[in-house]
């Protein structure tokens, strides 16, 4: 089964705006970035600040972590967050969407979206 084939089976069933396929991020079918998992959140050790730890791969199938604070993905503009995850070899294709998917990131969308 293909990425795109999957992405047409998810579209009808996911109540999502994003499709979280094998390689890519998608919305309405358009790809937004590579695969990027939120694989936790969680709060400062004086229970103030959250964080959602990101991971993704690379082209050379290198995988990479970073922790980001929630009130970092609500700036204005974040071109640091998306130069740091584009300098580890993340494939951006849409940058405003690709914020607007880690701003809605919560517990229901973690874990293994796709194969």
């Amino acid at each position: 089964m293909n990425e795109e084939s999957i992405i047409n089976e998810w579209y009808g069933t996911n109540m999502w705006k994003y499709i979280i396929g094998p390689t890519s991020v998608y919305r309405d079918n358009y790809k937004i970035c590579g695969r990027l998992d939120i694989i936790d959140l969680y709060r400062d050790k004086y229970d103030h600040i959250w964080y959602a730890v990101l991971e993704w791969k690379d082209p050379d199938g290198n995988v990479h972590r970073e922790d980001i604070s929630r009130g970092e993905l609500f700036k204005r503009s974040n071109t640091k967050l998306l130069e740091k995850l584009a300098s580890g070899g993340l494939v951006i294709a849409n940058a405003p969407l690709t914020l607007e998917y880690l701003q809605q990131c919560d517990y229901r969308m973690m874990g293994n979206h796709g194969t």
